[in-house]
């Protein structure tokens, strides 16, 4: 019985543990990255990627230079055409330890195209690390192929 209960408790430990993780990197993350969308702030979202970030994009992969580059030049871009592109995210995995994070899941992005908004969706993969107590994107990838919203709704909200 003892042996039953301590296996209890340990489960009950490690599951209070992850869903801690997880607020954190939602509130240290998620809900920051949203918002660099929403407000077109580059500096708000290079801040949430490692400085050791590898992106896979296609047939590339980037570093954190480039990368933010890229979407620096996009955010500014759609400042000066007063635009703005929203994304949205649900979670199918969400693993962490203490330092480490691995997280699956679609988005649906709503975005400018043409003088009207376009949707699109996708599904992402990312590896975050803790960095001096603050949660990182470390690994960025996500690809389009047969997202589309009834796979995005079946997703857990943040």
């Amino acid at each position: 019985m003892k042996k039953i209960l301590t296996g209890m408790l340990f489960c009950i430990a490690l599951h209070t543990h992850a869903q801690t993780n997880i607020t954190e990197i939602n509130e240290q993350v998620w809900k920051p990255f949203v918002k660099a969308f929403e407000q077109n702030d580059a500096e708000l979202f290079c801040s949430l990627h490692s400085r050791s970030l590898i992106r896979v994009q296609a047939r590339d992969l980037l570093n954190y230079d480039t990368y933010t580059t890229n979407y620096a030049r996009m955010f500014e871009r759609m400042k000066k055409e007063q635009t703005h592109s929203t994304i949205t995210l649900r979670f199918s995995r969400r693993l962490s330890d203490s330092t480490r994070a691995f997280e699956e899941g679609y988005y649906k992005m709503v975005y400018p195209y043409k003088g009207k908004f376009e949707t699109g969706y996708g599904k992402f993969t990312v590896i975050l690390t803790k960095e001096n107590g603050q949660w990182k994107i470390m690994l960025d990838s996500d690809l389009s192929d047969g997202v589309n919203e009834e796979v995005f709704m079946s997703g857990k909200e943040m």
